[in-house]
């Protein structure tokens, strides 16, 4: 079980013996050839993954400090210890929140280790986010999987199944705005509220150095006119108090990403080597997995995270992350930067009221905008 304690004293003092946030990529093993992935030149190159029990001596380091652990890769589903690498993570390092990110192709292996996952951790909330950047035979294309788009299908229909009679599972279609997609997003998000109403949409952008960097050169206007209908959904925040508190977070972060692209600065603080890890499948520890600046490897540190996260050269990259006020549009370090940001709080309550109130008197969303026309003046 996390320490709740220690969880909310890192509002205060952000650094710690471990991070709270990992993200793990447990393989570089993948089946799709995406051309927009930051990742490429490391896929398939590899065949030195920690093995489960060097995994399970590494979460043992924690000392349930870890709340939250995204496992992706690669295509983490390519791991056949994958189910089990998610229930040490829960056990030995109390995390209550792990997510998956994954192109849905293996509907088998995705149903049979969800369940797995499930059944031995009751106390968990696992959430499978299904890479969906195109639709149809433009899917196929795009990843050079045969059938890829039904794959897919099917398996968001298998996880609906599981859904049904489990409350801690979480279904997300991501999709990544690139140049080749960004004049079918509105397409995209229309199919996924319309075929897969269990799905919560998220976006993110083209990040790092892709095989084809021409698909970097988007149109940022695309990405905030989906975001903007994002508040109109009325599914959006028609949901618990933290599920608004979690969606206000969400828009907050899509305004300061689009800041962010639009003036190339730094606008928040980034908690990455603070609050936010990074782990690769052969062992290397980093701040963050755009800053090519490694801190060790786990198995020069007797599989201790906290010996790799406390050493000299961690605290010289946390160091030229504060004093080079290191800005990027990364999604997920957004969460820690935010979340863990009180300056940010007033917005985030307010918000998440205004979607209280909205969902109660059918008024306007969060920042007042409810019609086609509002979202023309917030793009233009």
């Amino acid at each position: 079980m996390v320490n709740y304690f220690k969880l909310f004293s890192r509002i205060v003092q952000k650094k710690g013996n471990n991070p709270i946030y990992l993200i793990h990529f447990v393989t570089s093993r993948c089946n799709a050839q995406c051309n927009f992935c930051f990742y490429w030149e490391q896929l398939n190159q590899t065949k030195n993954e920690l093995t489960l029990e060097e995994i399970d001596k590494v979460t043992r380091s924690f000392d349930k400090d870890l709340y939250q652990v995204i496992l992706t890769g690669g295509e983490p589903f390519l791991r056949k210890e994958l189910a089990d690498i998610a229930i040490i993570y829960h056990k030995n390092a109390g995390v209550r929140k792990i997510a998956l990110i994954s192109t849905g192709f293996l509907t088998t292996r995705i149903i049979n280790d969800v369940n797995k996952i499930l059944k031995a951790c009751p106390g968990l909330s696992i959430s499978i986010n299904l890479s969906i950047n195109h639709l149809y035979e433009d899917m196929e294309k795009e990843t050079k999987l045969k059938d890829h788009f039904n794959r897919l299908l099917d398996t968001y229909n298998g996880l609906v199944e599981i859904k049904k009679h489990n409350k801690n599972l979480g279904i997300y279609a991501l999709t990544t705005h690139t140049k080749t997609n960004q004049n079918k997003l509105n397409d995209i998000y229309a199919f996924i509220k319309g075929k897969m109403p269990e799905a919560v949409f998220n976006i993110n952008l083209i990040r790092g150095n892709p095989q084809d960097m021409d698909l970097k050169d988007i149109n940022i206007s695309k990405y905030v006119e989906i975001t903007q209908r994002m508040k109109f959904d009325r599914k959006f925040n028609d949901h618990s108090p933290a599920a608004r508190l979690a969606a206000a977070k969400n828009l907050l972060r899509n305004d300061i990403i689009v800041n962010t692209f639009r003036e190339s600065r730094y606008i928040t603080p980034c908690y990455a080597g603070a609050l936010t890890g990074v782990l690769y499948d052969g062992g290397d520890v980093f701040c963050c997995e755009l800053l090519d600046k490694r801190i060790g490897n786990l198995r020069d540190h007797d599989y201790s995270f906290k010996k790799v996260w406390n050493s000299h050269k961690a605290n010289e990259i946390r160091n030229f992350i504060r004093d080079r006020k290191c800005f990027c549009t990364h999604e997920c370090f957004y969460t820690t930067n935010l979340m863990f940001n009180p300056s940010f709080y007033p917005r985030l309550i307010i918000d998440a009221l205004k979607f209280k109130k909205q969902k109660a008197a059918g008024g306007p969303l969060p920042n007042g905008a409810s019609t086609p026309e509002s979202i023309q003046k917030i793009i233009s």
